[in-house]
């Protein structure tokens, strides 16, 4: 796994006031390090990750824990640099890999109403496994007991959904945990953009969201078929039981849509585009689940910001997403104008005004948008080789007139070339 200084994003100077930073605020005991400062460091853990390229690139959940502990490490044993940070984290990589496979399972409740009890419904990513039943297997079931950090946990609540069992391969419970969450948020992000394409709801309120498919608050995670303990759980901060209980639509319509989701998951599966695309329907689903309308419009922003803005780009002017996003539009003026009004939206403080809530109105035009363009790429955008190409095919000239002379000045260039 090489590891490389990523100058674009971090200069040596800024990398540099980050060592010093670190030493300042740390001091080396026997068998580790102390914090005597009560400042946090995790916010700058977490951008440390930015100063390195990595390829194969790694998730940044993983990316962290292994440039955490290369920090600490050389912090500990010196020379705190750049050489040496990288030089301990590769080491730590390949230690990691050396760690056997095991099997981990992951349990949750997902906001279904009326799956059968007999029923299944399996799908696949990559070599996650996921089943949505309604009954748990006997070996996942578990009585309520108490978390010293939440408190009191009853894993059969909250009561009227369904269960979604996820299982994969890795070496450590982080990773697995990661993988398997990551699928799920793909998984109910296409959901819920096929249960709501087309929809529109003049409902709102402070329980009212994009998409009603969500998990639950606690996830429970085995390894081996083992519990991996009561306070080894993992909790969704975002859960809000008042959304879960609103009404929701029934196990009927979601059987309707899963072999479109199927066919979906199967297209992402080998798309040259999958680390575009799969990214911006994680960020969607962010926006399905927020009961908070600004936040709903920023996630789905991101997300098609994801879509058409280059990975690493300094320019992420609003402009350039309106100019790429609307350039297979018939009615282009109009959906320009809409695009326009978010993006000023999107930076001003607006009152929610229930039926009137600005917010609410606009982040279903932008849901309705990108619904469309990420299936439109998901199907047919296979034949790009990357991401660059697809940005180079919406950035040409939207008339034929203008394609034509486009095309007539590379005929003369690739001309001269020939004749060179």
């Amino acid at each position: 796994m090489p590891i490389k200084r990523n100058l674009k994003l971090v200069s040596n100077e800024q990398l540099q006031e980050f060592f010093d930073l670190f030493e300042s605020m740390t001091t080396v005991v026997e068998g580790g390090i102390s914090f005597p400062s009560f400042r946090a460091f995790d916010n700058f853990e977490e951008i440390l990750p930015d100063a390195f390229t990595v390829k194969p690139g790694l998730r940044r959940s993983a990316a962290i824990r292994i440039f955490r502990k290369a920090l600490y490490d050389c912090r500990r044993e010196g020379p705190l640099t750049a050489d040496a940070l990288i030089a301990r984290a590769e080491e730590i990589y390949r230690q990691n890999r050396d760690v056997r496979l095991k099997e981990f399972t992951l349990w949750t409740k997902i906001r279904i109403h009326g799956i059968d009890q007999t029923q299944i419904l399996k799908f696949k990513w990559g070599d996650v496994s996921i089943r949505l039943c309604g009954q748990m297997p006997k070996w996942l079931r578990l009585a309520p007991f108490h978390n010293s950090n939440i408190g009191a946990v009853v894993p059969d609540t909250p009561t009227r959904s369904g269960y979604i069992i996820l299982s994969c391969r890795e070496r450590k419970e982080d990773d697995a945990v990661d993988r398997m969450l990551d699928a799920l948020n793909l998984l109910m992000a296409l959901m819920n953009i096929y249960q709501t394409r087309g929809s529109w709801t003049i409902m709102s309120g402070n329980t009212w969201t994009a998409g009603q498919l969500r998990m639950g608050p606690f996830q429970f995670v085995f390894q081996d078929r083992k519990f991996l303990g009561e306070n080894r759980i993992w909790y969704d901060p975002n859960y809000d039981e008042a959304a879960w209980n609103a009404p929701h639509p029934g196990m009927d319509k979601y059987l309707q849509i899963v072999p479109f989701t199927r066919k979906a998951l199967s297209a992402l599966n080998s798309h040259p585009l999958k680390h575009v695309l799969v990214p911006a329907l994680q960020i969607s689903q962010d926006a399905f689940e927020a009961s908070e309308g600004n936040h709903r419009l920023l996630r789905f922003w991101t997300a098609l910001e994801k879509i058409y803005v280059e990975d690493g780009a300094r320019d992420r002017s609003n402009q350039k997403v309106i100019d790429r996003a609307t350039f297979s539009d018939a009615d282009h003026h109009l959906t320009r104008w809409q695009l326009g009004h978010i993006s000023r939206l999107r930076n001003e403080h607006v009152h929610a005004r229930g039926h009137g809530d600005a917010f609410m109105e606009q982040s279903q035009v932008l849901r309705d948008l990108f619904t469309r363009h990420i299936l439109h790429w998901i199907f047919h955008g296979r034949t790009f080789d990357s991401h660059e190409e697809l940005l180079a095919y919406v950035d040409l000239p939207r008339t034929d007139k203008a394609l034509k002379r486009a095309r007539k000045l590379v005929d003369r260039r690739l001309a001269l070339n020939r004749n060179k």
